[in-house]
Formats: structure tokens, C-alpha cells, sequence
């Protein structure tokens, strides 16, 4: 009897962010890049690239839902205020 191969289990990168530069729209998907601070061996804070997202559409707004579902969850605990009323441009 044939064995079915066992699965890959790969861990995938964690990507650490202090701030996301460079959001934006490459064709059809959207491409987030994460900064991080990071110290210099002289001591010095800096900030460097430590990873880009890019998601379609269907996995932004699922990502969107989950977000908005997150902060009200901090908001509720008093950990966050959200901002009310409709965002400044």
C-alpha cells in the first residue's frame, strides 16, 4: 500500500513592524511595506525594511474585518480610543 508523503510544515516569517512605508497598489494587489526600529551596534536607533505584505483584494478585506473586529476588541478594554466621526484627508 502506497504511504501518502507527510506534509511540509514550514514556519512562516514574522515580520516585525513599528510602521508600514510604501503602501500601495501594485496591479491588482496591495503591497505593504513594514519598518522596524532596530539598534546600531554604536547604540544608535535606526529604521529598516524588515518585511513586505503583498494580499489581493479578497485576503485586504478579510485582513480589514479582522482588524476592525481587533481594535474594537482594545477599545472595549479601554486599551485604544477609536477616532469618531468621519477621518480628516
Amino acid at each position: 500500500m502506497a504511504r501518502e508523503p507527510e506534509a511540509l510544515i514550514v514556519s512562516p516569517p514574522v515580520i516585525f513592524a513599528d510602521a508600514f512605508r510604501g503602501v500601495s497598489l501594485c496591479n491588482d494587489a496591495i503591497r505593504l511595506v513594514a519598518i522596524a526600529e532596530a539598534v546600531t551596534e554604536d547604540g544608535e536607533l535606526t529604521a529598516m525594511i524588515s518585511g513586505q505584505i503583498v494580499m489581493g483584494v479578497t485576503a485586504a478585506l478579510e485582513l480589514r474585518g479582522k482588524l476592525d473586529q481587533l481594535l474594537g476588541q482594545l477599545e472595549a478594554r479601554g486599551a485604544i480610543q477609536l477616532p469618531r466621526g468621519k477621518p480628516q484627508a
